[in-house]
């Protein structure tokens, strides 16, 4: 009896060490192997939960209308806003949380031509009406804006809604898990979009229509539900050092464009790197893309200089349709590096894994050893 005893206890005590090994084994892999992308979320979540206790004020569903009542000066009496709106001095928002409890726009500034800054503010649950075009920031027909270093996340509309627009500049700003596109601009003409996080937005990335002597650099437009950059009727502007990465279709989609330069950029498109309709005497230099379907695509574009760009891909690396007149030289049209690819994916069993069928085969050895004593000193 005792020595039954003995037995049950070992099986006991080594289904317990192997179950607490197997599940230590488990959490580890799961944070070193698995997707990260829910683990960077709840991160997010949780730094923005932590930002949220340092505002000075929290605001729901303002709206400042140049012409109306509640104008700058309005603003400036509610307490959460300084300044006087001239160059030199311009009205400054700083350290708010502004809410917009999705029935709108979380913030509105309307028919204004002074000078303003907006600093260190987290714009977040914008309603949906598309009519209305809610947002966390909605811009119409303001001039003369600075954003730095905000937050635009979880809007049920837009991150940052724009609409005749004139000398703005957006820098440092992160517009993120927004339900349609992180950034919207609609007849906008001397902006300037640098050094901003735009990612896994619903829609593209950014989405421009109508754009004259714009600047989009040094952004990271990454893991959108469309393409990184969705443009039309696009002129006289630059797109240059940006990382436009793992998007779900296009890196940069272009139509109807005229006397641009894309440079200097890093691609990773799932479908096309660069595809351009209808656009006409662009610079197309020094960018590295990486592609699956077509590396630069040209239809219906003429008289373009494509130079010194790396194509990095297995299939179409330039393609031209009905086009005339471009120029192309010093592009690299390579392979993808196979055995780099190989080194960048996860082994299929993750090395710790080994350790608890051993522990398993261990435990089953030691019983069978035991139970043969048992027998033995039985007999």
């Amino acid at each position: 009896m005792k020595s039954k005893r003995n037995l049950r206890k070992i099986c006991f005590y080594f289904f317990i060490t192997a179950s607490l090994c197997f599940s230590v084994i488990i959490i580890q892999t799961s944070f070193k192997f698995g997707d990260n992308s829910e683990n960077k979320i709840i991160e997010e979540e949780l730094d923005i939960h932590n930002l949220k206790t340092s505002y000075n004020w929290y605001l729901h569903v303002i709206v400042i209308d140049g012409d109306g009542a509640t104008d700058w000066n309005w603003a400036k009496g509610q307490g959460w806003c300084t300044g006087s709106g001239n160059y030199s001095d311009p009205y400054y928002i700083n350290n708010t949380d502004f809410n917009g409890d999705m029935v709108g726009s979380a913030l509105t500034i309307q028919d204004t031509s002074a000078y303003f800054i907006i600093e260190n503010c987290y714009f977040h649950m914008s309603g949906d009406d598309v009519i209305d075009s809610d947002s966390g920031l909605k811009l119409w027909n303001a001039n003369n804006g600075t954003l730095i270093n905000n937050r635009f996340m979880y809007n049920d509309g837009w991150g940052i809604f724009m609409y005749i627009c004139n000398n703005f500049t957006l820098e440092e700003n992160t517009i993120k898990y927004n339900d349609w596109s992180g950034l919207r601009m609609w007849y906008n003409w001397n902006i300037k979009v640098s050094k901003n996080t735009i990612g896994r937005n619903v829609f593209s990335g950014i989405i421009v229509d109508d754009a004259i002597n714009n600047t989009y650099i040094e952004n990271t437009i990454t893991y959108n539900e469309q393409d990184g950059m969705n443009i039309d009727n696009f002129n006289d502007s630059r797109i240059t050092g940006n990382t436009i990465e793992d998007n779900e279709f296009h890196g940069i989609n272009i139509d109807d464009c005229f006397n641009n330069t894309i440079s200097g950029n890093i691609i990773d498109s799932k479908y096309d790197g660069i595809q351009m309709w209808g656009c006409n005497e662009n610079n197309i230099t020094d960018n590295t893309i990486n592609y699956i379907e077509i590396g630069i695509d040209m239809i219906r574009s003429n008289y373009s200089r494509v130079i010194s760009n790396t194509i990095i891909g297995k299939a179409t690396c330039i393609r031209e349709l009905y086009c005339t007149g471009n120029y192309f030289a010093n592009n690299k049209c390579e392979e993808p590096d196979d055995k780099k690819d190989e080194d960048k994916k996860e082994p299929a069993i993750p090395m710790g894994y080994w350790f608890f069928p051993f522990m398993a085969i261990t435990a089953i050895s030691l019983i069978i050893i035991t139970k043969r004593k048992i027998i033995k000193n039985s007999e």
